[in-house]
């Protein structure tokens, strides 16, 4: 004999209250649920523990960063403009593209490959030397 159905009308809500705020706890507690279930819904259900992660992920720190510029960023390096200059270009902060030279090597990689591509130096360390440029 099968064993009965979950009631899972509940998720779309306690997702909804986690959204707006709320620990995993207090939402199922809202929404009349213990602990108990809420930990047995979320290990026979991976992808709703995944998705209910993913929002309180959102919540607690702000949407996936912006990183659609990267792709034009590298050309106006290798044309000789300064960060500051290829920064207003493609209309972000100095401050911005430095952090983000900082935070993501694929990007730091495509300028590199870009200013060699232009024969001008690299702009960050490669094999224990630094490039011209500080970030």
């Amino acid at each position: 004999m099968m064993a009965p159905r979950k009631d899972v009308r509940w998720h779309g809500d306690f997702l909804r209250l986690v959204e707006d705020g709320l620990s995993f706890k207090a939402a199922a507690g809202r929404l009349g649920v213990g602990t108990a279930t809420l930990t047995k819904h979320f290990q026979a259900d991976p992808a709703f523990h995944a998705q209910a992660r993913r929002v309180r992920h959102r919540r607690l720190h702000g949407p996936a960063t912006d990183t659609t510029w990267h792709p034009r960023l590298p050309p106006l390096l290798a044309a000789g403009l300064s960060i500051p200059r290829a920064a207003t270009r493609i209309g972000r902060s100095e401050i911005t593209v430095r952090n983000h030279l900082k935070r993501f090597a694929s990007l730091r990689a495509a300028v590199d490959e870009a200013l060699c591509q232009a024969g001008r130096p690299p702009l960050f360390v490669v094999e224990g030397r630094a490039g011209p440029w500080s970030i």
